[in-house]
């Protein structure tokens, strides 16, 4: 297979392995359990690799089409996701017995 086919390869692929997994589990493929949606929200809370590099990484058409993912699946943009559940954030801890 030449390079030039692989995306194309690859991406047809994906695309049978979604419809599989609908058959079997019955889930839409925008489910919080999807892989894609699993891959996307570990990369976005523990790395600053650029959107458009967790778009092309998760299996995201481009970063715009992760974008509007985002904002119809969770109701925020996919850098909002970052932003508010990055991991570098100070977490408060469990609150205090006394």
């Amino acid at each position: 297979m030449s390079s030039k086919k692989a995306p194309q390869v690859l991406s047809g692929w994906r695309r049978w392995i979604s419809r599989i997994q609908r058959i079997a589990d019955g889930t839409p493929s925008n489910s919080a359990s999807d892989p894609v949606w699993i891959a996307a929200r570990v990369m976005l809370e523990g790395t600053q690799a650029p959107l458009k590099t967790v778009a092309y990484r998760c299996g995201f058409r481009d970063a715009g089409y992760m974008r509007v993912a985002f904002l119809r699946r969770l109701g925020i943009s996919a850098q909002q996701y970052r932003d508010n559940f990055t991991a570098s954030q100070p977490c408060a801890g469990p609150p205090s017995v006394d």
